[in-house]
């Protein structure tokens, strides 16, 4: 690993921008570069505060000018470089990176940017060159402007200052054999959402799906390259839709490493990183004889085919929060998400 740092202040809001230079992985006769940036401290709010939610809005550099974005992964740790996850109480319930020089495809209002980088605190590997497989990725130009919205959720007795890490892999200039994908961001609140993009657990109900109603109609011709989800604690399966049949079926795993289980006996053990158990000052909520686990993972689809102008798009996800324990507590359940985010080879104008 290669180490230099770079450090910025945002006049907006006073949040360190520290950047590592790392090894990249792919396109390596391309001159390609891979960087680490992170954003913050950001103080979360402690679990008694705020439905223990930070909501966070702050401009942020593009990673790079003039470029291919080829893989991208969002994550968070402590102001000191420790591991943050559900075993240490601080979730990244989610981030996006919203190109304010575009608007969004999917929403017909024109004050709706285009929402280009996202993850929630599954964390997933988004590859838009398939591994290095396939000349495709994201171009940044000089009329981008980025800027991050996040939330993080806490299940601690205190505030803890937390960083927003983006692990960046590009290409320095756009070879010309490059696909350009544009994201396509599809929700179960709809098009434009309405709600933010959270829709309220349904009243009385365990078992439920939230489905995109009415459909996108396509405005767009190309290659659907990768397509993403996401969705909340307590979701079994999230699903894209063309023309009403499934295009990808994102499958919803908990628990798969240490990180992503809620330790059930809240003893202040502190330490912990992504192969422990133990947790930061968390703050006791009554009994709990058993560890919670959490979203770890959806999986993703690659190469899905054709999407025509005129096709309808949609995502549905389904719940059972019984199975699955909500996020939430003490009468205030989180709401929930339904989202699919499609990376798409737009065909030549």
């Amino acid at each position: 690993m290669l180490k230099q740092f770079v450090t910025d202040i945002s006049p907006t809001t006073g949040c360190l921008i520290k950047t590592e230079i790392l090894q990249p992985r792919f396109f390596p006769d391309l001159k390609s570069q891979r960087i680490l940036t992170k954003y913050g401290p950001l103080s979360v709010p402690p679990s008694g505060s705020s439905h223990a939610m930070g909501h966070f809005n702050f401009p942020a550099p593009a990673p790079c000018t003039g470029c291919v974005v080829t893989q991208y992964t969002f994550n968070i740790e402590y102001a000191d470089g420790s591991y943050a996850n559900a075993n240490t109480g601080t979730y990244l319930h989610h981030a996006v990176f919203l190109n304010l020089g575009r608007q969004m495809p999917t929403c017909s209002a024109t004050d709706q940017p285009e929402f280009t980088f996202a993850s929630g605190n599954e964390r997933t590997v988004v590859s838009l060159s398939l591994n290095g497989t396939r000349k495709a990725g994201y171009s940044i130009q000089k009329t981008d402007i980025f800027y991050v919205t996040a939330e993080l959720m806490s299940d601690a007795a205190a505030a803890r200052d937390v960083i927003i890490t983006v692990d960046w892999e590009f290409i320095p200039s756009v070879p010309s054999d490059f696909q350009h994908l544009k994201p396509l961001w599809l929700s179960a609140d709809g098009p434009c959402l309405s709600l933010g993009g959270e829709i309220p657990v349904p009243a009385n109900q365990t078992a439920f799906t939230v489905a995109m109603d009415p459909a996108w109609k396509s405005t767009v011709a190309g290659e659907v390259v990768v397509a993403q989800a996401h969705a909340h604690d307590g979701a079994e399966e999230v699903r894209t839709l063309r023309n009403g049949k499934v295009a990808c079926t994102h499958k919803v795993r908990y628990g798969e490493k240490p990180g992503y289980v809620t330790p059930g006996d809240h003893s202040d053990h502190g330490g912990g990183g992504e192969g422990g158990g133990h947790h930061h000052g968390r703050r006791s909520l009554g009994r709990r004889d058993a560890d919670i686990p959490r979203v770890s993972s959806l999986s993703t689809c690659t190469n899905l085919g054709r999407m025509e102008v005129g096709d309808l798009w949609s995502v549905q996800a389904d719940y059972n929060i019984v199975k699955h324990k909500p996020m939430g507590g003490e009468g205030h359940l989180e709401p929930v998400m339904g989202i699919s985010l499609l990376y798409v080879a737009e065909d030549p104008k």
